[in-house]
């Protein structure tokens, strides 16, 4: 088989066929073997020239498709090395083999197999074009047409060969041309379009007619190819000059010839979809209005509304009903988005409500994606009509005069809206409509899956933004508007809808969650008067439905519901105290219900109103004796018997949230007291006996696991006494003096919290356990190494490992919850005093000892944690982390890109913490371990794993920010790394394996060419006696080379070995335009990208090049849609709502 590798001896077709054979069999050495062999053949510089001898003797697919795509990477990446005569010889011979096989095609089945070959040699064909066309073949689009009206087959073929044509130059150019000859391909196809759309209109003109007579076969070519040029003139309809659309009689060709028959009104949609999304301004007024009502004039006769079920026809008709069903939600919609002001006269009038009307029969079909598309639109019309509204209203006072009405003065508004004005009043009976088919298709808003952890635990996971949550907030924001354009309606609709469910007519599961899903979205769009009536009504119905309903699924399902609605609308419970502490006794009840999903709602309704109505816990409320929190707490040992753990832990952290509203610091101390009085007597019991003798404290299983559950306790209370998540961004404050009223800082222990924000109150509470806790880390750790050391595979997985694993890593959990929440300054500083020296002690060197698999990830995370907050206070401890974390990490995570992803992900953490908050400290360790930290930070950016590449090259960019210009140690780093680090990144930019790290790879190069063409590096990075020869040859003498020419001319080198087959003159363009465009990162990653595409080295997915564009864009319009949400009231859940806490 290796004689195939032999390019100087006579080529043997049939060898090659067994070959590919063996390659498909099933034995895997054979497999393997035949792999590495076709691989070196591929490679082989002169594998093309094989190619035509495969094509015309092979009997093999696979065989004739590796040839093509030998021939197709060499047009890609070699096609100018070529002779002139070799490209054309390839060109004329893949010009003949196309109409060779587009000719002998027949519809029988092996014409059909034939035809993925031939879509393959068109690929070829196009791109043979993109080098060739036009400067070296003119006549391309004179011949492609001429050819077309000579054969049925081959004008078939031909219409694929543009359409792909199309699709390179205008939808991928982006991506594999650069940016000069992706315009003059665009420019050049616009020019010659009229002999094409010609060709097309010829074809589609004719029609089926020059079938009349004719054989099946011939018929069946016909219809074949007029799918086809509809197919082609799909592609072409986004980029054409809007002149061939419209100042033609194309679309009443589309119109009249294919909307109706099945086998064109597919594809015929399509079309008029692509040129209904068209915007053609003020150009052509009159052919938008006749592509309309004579397009849905047809659809109207083709879908009678009144007489069929469309949601039946979907799921129980053809594929080509569905398929039709889908593409006439994408045209209606798309025709009303882009045009619907010009359809709004009373000529139109009839029109444009059977296509509203459509929308909504086909919102009711049962696929998503479908009622996506039409969600879209609806968005935009009740989103108009509201900007509408409030433009109008604003415009009798001042600016957001409708916002403030709908909110106080809700009479006024509804007189307001009761006057017959503006487009709202046309569209009334489709809004009407609309509300009940929205409340139909609601959503559940949020998604709760049980899993299970490394622990072996059973733990709830909330996932926040998939594709049903997307779907709830957009359903939400049209419930929304549609509330505030009339709200007596939406109330009508859900008060008779939930009556319904009373009386049985409607009552089914998922009626009744949807009806509540949809009351719940609406929260904040009513004045609070209306509110406070509506939402009355609704739980004095839902109360009532739990009574008369049988079954314990259905009170359980009732009793949900009534939890979701009541935790939406915190506003009306802080206003009304009496039915606030109503609704949190009732979930004290729904906690001891044992139906499952039950328990886990009424602890999520508990949180959710502990976090958005706090204060009115702490403070006494009229007609109670005390604040309620100490009502709660008093009754939490009744509570909480019944709860999971998890559940448990959900209660206790609700709680906290309450006592973090509390303003006096005693008073908070106290009730964190109380709060935890149960487990730190559980604690405390453990402790005694371990002390007294009386039990191995790690030897029952039942007392680790009480222990466990005791920090996992502590956890939850500390984040929410703290109020919730740590602050993104942070700024030490000085804080209360301590010791004027009693507070002491005799340590960890004796420490005393005074003025702290809720984590504050907490110190008191670390303090009580922390030398314990540090005592029951050691000896966890301990009994996990000798377990792990014995059996390193099966040891980690017992039930006893991972419980000693769970207290390690509740108790590092601990500590990062604690110490990311301090905020006052001098709080820190007794961090660092008192917490970072036994802790670092018990960490660290436990850490560096342990045996691999029983070092936990969470180690890296808790010190990162510590070194973001304590910042350059940690900067004599940078040595002592390294020492302790460094070696044995990398030794872990090195081996290959796979293992151990946690400690890999943690450890750059930890790397990107050192290097922005304790740089001096960094530059301060020995020469080895900074080397090592550098070696590191290569290899990060090496990969493959996004988010490690981005966070190294991150790094470099901080780094040579933090460096001062003339130091020592400064020189020092640029004399040893430089040109090591400027390598590397060429190396990983010019690497398609690390083409997502794109933007993050330029701002490095750029920041790196910056320090020598500025002069910012005043150390020489060359040594003027040992220059290689060709830098040598460059220069008078070496007293003349300076660090931007050295790295001018060095790049020039480095690029010319990398890549052999570009030009001199290309790569001193390359290297010239970095030094010219690098303050401007726009011009310098433009032209580092076309410098990439024209190494082909991107060509398999090139997309990530774009991908920070897209992403900054994808940011932008998110950000400033939530301004717009906050702008409106109910928009955005009171949860997800910024409040102040003074107002909570």
């Amino acid at each position: 088989m290796e004689a195939i590798l032999d390019f100087s001896s006579p080529f043997s077709v049939s060898t090659f066929d067994e070959l590919m054979q063996q390659f498909y069999s099933p034995n895997a050495s054979t497999k393997a073997n035949a792999q590495v062999i076709l691989t070196q053949f591929q490679e082989h510089p002169s594998a093309w020239t094989r190619v035509d001898a495969i094509l015309e003797n092979s009997q093999l697919d696979s065989s004739k498709f590796l040839a093509l795509r030998i021939l197709e990477n060499l047009i890609q990446t070699r096609w100018k090395a070529l002779p002139a005569d070799q490209r054309e010889g390839i060109k004329n011979y893949v010009v003949g083999v196309v109409i060779k096989k587009s000719q002998s095609q027949d519809n029988d089945a092996k014409g059909q197999q034939q035809k993925a070959l031939l879509n393959k040699l068109n690929m070829v064909l196009v791109q043979i074009l993109k080098h060739e066309w036009p400067h070296n073949w003119p006549t391309f689009i004179r011949e492609i047409v001429d050819s077309s009206r000579a054969n049925l087959a081959l004008c078939e073929n031909n219409m694929v060969v543009l359409k792909l044509l199309s699709e390179e130059i205008f939808d991928f150019s982006q991506e594999q041309l650069t940016s000069v000859k992706a315009q003059e391909l665009k420019q050049q196809l616009c020019s010659e379009f009229a002999e094409v759309f010609e060709l097309c209109k010829d074809v589609l003109s004719s029609g089926m007619d020059e079938a009349n007579g004719a054989t099946p076969g011939d018929k069946a070519r016909r219809k074949s190819l007029l799918v086809v040029t509809l197919k082609t003139l799909l592609g072409f309809l986004n980029w054409i000059p809007l002149g061939y659309i419209f100042q033609s009689d194309l679309i009443e060709l589309l119109q009249n010839k294919y909307l109706e028959p099945l086998d064109f009104r597919n594809v015929t949609v399509k079309c008029l979809t692509e040129i209904a999304a068209l915007r053609v301004g003020d150009q052509y007024p009159d052919q938008v209005r006749r592509l309309f009502s004579a397009t849905l004039a047809t659809m109207r006769n083709m879908v009678p509304i009144e007489k069929i079920d469309l949601a039946k026809i979907y799921s129980t008709g053809s594929s080509q009903d569905v398929e039709f069903i889908q593409n006439l939600a994408l045209f209606v919609s798309t025709l009303l988005n882009s045009h619907l002001k010009e359809f709004e006269s009373d000529e139109y009038r009839e029109l444009l409500m059977y296509a509203h009307f459509l929308l909504i029969e086909i919102c009711k079909v049962d696929d998503r994606e479908v009622f996506k598309v039409c969600l879209e639109y609806w968005h935009s019309l009740v989103s108009q009509l509201f900007n509408e509204l409030q433009s109008m209203y604003d415009s009798r006072g001042s600016t957001g005069a409708f916002v403030t009405a709908s909110m106080s003065s809700p009479g006024a508004l509804q007189d307001f809206l009761q006057i017959p004005s503006g487009r709202r009043t046309v569209y009334a009976d489709v809004l009407s409509r609309l509300r009940v088919a929205i409340i139909e298709k609601m959503v559940r808003p949020e998604e709760v899956l049980i899993v299970e952890n490394e622990e072996g635990e059973v733990v709830r996971e909330i996932v926040r933004e998939s594709d049903t949550i997307s779907l709830y907030k957009q359903e939400k924001e049209v419930l929304v508007y549609l509330t505030l354009l009339d709200v007596k309606d939406t109330e009508r609709i859900m008060s008779e809808k939930l009556e319904r469910q009373v009386d049985g007519s409607e009552w089914s599961w998922q009626n009744l969650n949807r009806l509540c899903w949809a009351i719940g979205s609406i929260s904040g769009a009513m004045s609070e008067d209306v509110e406070k009536q509506f939402l009355v009504s609704v739980i004095k119905e839902l109360l009532g439905l739990v009574e008369v309903s049988r079954g314990k699924d259905n009170k359980a399902i009732i009793a949900s519901d009534i939890m979701y609605v009541v935790g939406q609308y915190p506003r009306f419970l802080k206003a009304h105290w009496r039915f606030l502490k109503t609704v949190v006794n009732k979930l004290f009840e729904f906690m001891h219900e044992r139906h499952e999903g039950v328990q886990d709602m009424a602890c999520d309704t508990f949180i959710k109103i502990a976090q958005r109505c706090r204060r009115h816990f702490i403070l006494p409320q009229a007609g109670e004796q005390g604040p309620y929190v100490s009502e709660v707490l008093d009754s939490l040992p009744m509570i909480i018997p019944l709860l999971s753990p998890q559940q448990t832990h959900t209660c206790y952290e609700a709680i906290g949230y309450m006592i973090s509203a509390h303003p006096d610091k005693v008073a908070q101390e106290q009730l964190i007291g109380k709060l935890l009085e149960m487990p730190n007597l559980a604690w405390d019991n453990a402790m005694q006996a371990a002390e007294r003798g009386t039990q191995d404290l790690l030897g029952n299983e039942l007392d680790v696991k009480i222990l466990a559950n005791v920090l996992k306790t502590m956890v939850a209370s500390c984040i929410g006494c703290a109020g919730g998540s740590p602050p993104t961004t942070f700024t030490a404050r000085a804080g209360p003096k301590s010791g004027s009223d009693g507070s002491t800082t005799n340590g960890v222990g004796g420490m005393v919290s005074s003025g702290f924000n809720g984590s504050s109150s907490f110190y008191k509470q670390i303090g009580r356990n922390f030398l314990d806790n540090l005592g029951l880390y050691r000896a966890s750790s301990e009994l996990i190494s000798s377990a792990v050391a014995q059996d390193p595979k099966v040891a980690p997985k017992t039930p006893r490992v991972r419980a000693y694993r769970t207290i390690k890593k509740e108790t590092l959990r601990l500590m990062e919850t604690f110490v990311v929440r301090v905020e006052y300054e001098n709080y820190l500083n007794l961090v660092n005093e008192h917490m970072v020296p036994p802790l670092f002690e018990a960490v660290l060197m436990d850490y560096q000892k342990n045996v691999e698999p029983a070092r936990e990830a969470e180690v890296l995370s808790m010190i990162c944690a510590v070194v973001s907050r304590l910042k350059s206070m940690l900067n004599d401890n940078v040595q002592a982390i390294l020492n302790a974390v460094f070696s044995c990490t990398l030794q872990m995570i090195s081996r290959n890109f796979t293992d151990f992803p946690d400690h890999r992900l943690n450890f750059y953490k930890l790397m990107k913490a050192i290097n922005d908050f304790c740089f001096e400290g960094l530059l301060s360790v020995n020469e080895t371990s900074f080397k090592l930290f550098i070696d590191s930070l290569v290899w990060g950016f090496k990969h493959p794993q996004r988010d490690i590449a981005e966070m190294s090259l991150g790094m470099l960019q901080t780094a040579f920010t933090q460096l001062t210009p003339g130091l020592e140690a400064t020189n020092a780093f640029y004399r040893r790394f430089y040109l090591l680090l400027l390598n590397e990144i060429l190396a990983v930019l010019t690497d398609s394996e690390h083409k997502s790290g794109f933007k993050s790879q330029c701002l490095v190069l750029a920041a790196m060419v910056r320090l020598v063409e500025e002069g910012v590096i005043s150390v020489p990075l060359f040594d003027p006696t040992d220059l290689p020869p060709s830098i040598s040859a460059e220069i008078p003498s070496p007293d003349a080379l300076t660090n931007a020419l050295f790295i001018k001319l060095h790049l020039r080198d480095l690029l010319s070995a990398s890549f052999k087959h570009l030009t001199r003159v290309q790569i001193e363009s390359m290297v010239e335009g970095l030094f010219t465009h690098y303050r401007d990162h726009q011009r310098f990653k433009s032209h580092v990208r076309d410098f990439l595409i024209e190494l082909k080295q991107f060509s398999v997915d090139p997309q990530a090049l774009y991908a920070d564009e897209r992403e900054a864009e994808v940011n932008r319009r998110l950000e400033e849609e939530q301004n717009a949400r906050l702008r409106i009231p109910g928009m955005v859940r009171p949860s997800d709502r910024p409040e102040d806490e003074a107002q909570s």
